[in-house]
């Protein structure tokens, strides 16, 4: 009878469980479009051309110059205050992101560049004029930039874009495909952030992009 009232009581909760979910579309990790490798952040490639048995084969194939260097100093005193930390260099920290055939980075004064992974080809650079006379901690740096694509209307304008944080405390938006600043953004391309801040410091603007495609 235990038995029976077991089995009878299975029976009917099974038939109020909801219908499984359904299995999440899988994650291509064959390319880079996030700084992070995927929304995620997961850092993972599932590429397995190159692996331990051949890694030490590797040449450099081409070397890409940004062309930038170290500014002057600050001419505000760095020696009280907030200040005393801060520099006038320049560090590359960028995490190139590989999307629709283009390798996009950015440089630490936020210049964005879009370079052809075959060749190292510069097919593009966008510049925003950041303000150099601010003081940024640990001096200019920018990790990345964000890739967006439309996923309706991939191909019309501004349909495939490259967002940027500039550390003046803008957004930037570019077509992917040109560099050139997506009119209907902002004003001409650009979202002044600093309006949002109760009381705007450069040194927290920063410049790690990595947004979903959401």
């Amino acid at each position: 009878m235990i038995a029976l009232a077991a089995v009878g009581l299975v029976f009917s909760l099974d038939g109020c469980l909801p219908d499984a979910p359904e299995a999440l579309p899988p994650v291509d990790r064959s390319g880079w479009r996030y700084y992070g490798g995927d929304a995620g952040g997961s850092r993972y490639s599932s590429l397995s051309q190159i692996n331990r048995d051949n890694v030490e084969q590797l040449q450099i194939a081409w070397t890409y110059r940004t062309g930038e260097m170290s500014h002057e100093e600050s001419s505000v005193d760095n020696q009280t205050g907030c200040a005393q930390c801060h520099t006038g260099d320049s560090k590359f920290e960028a995490t190139p992101v590989l999307a629709d055939g283009r390798l996009y980075l950015s440089t630490p004064w936020n210049r964005i560049i879009a370079i052809d992974p075959e060749s190292g080809e510069e097919l593009w650079r966008h510049d925003p004029h950041i303000r150099t006379d601010l003081e940024r901690n640990e001096g200019f740096i920018s990790r990345g930039v964000a890739y967006w694509e439309d996923s309706q209307t991939p191909e019309a304008e501004c349909g495939r874009r490259i967002f940027m944080g500039t550390v003046d405390a803008d957004l930037v938006s570019v077509d992917a495909a040109t560099g050139v600043p997506c009119s209907g953004f902002g004003q001409d391309g650009v979202v002044a952030l600093y309006p949002c801040f109760v009381s705007f410091d450069a040194a927290f603007a920063g410049s790690q992009s990595n947004w979903s495609n959401q």
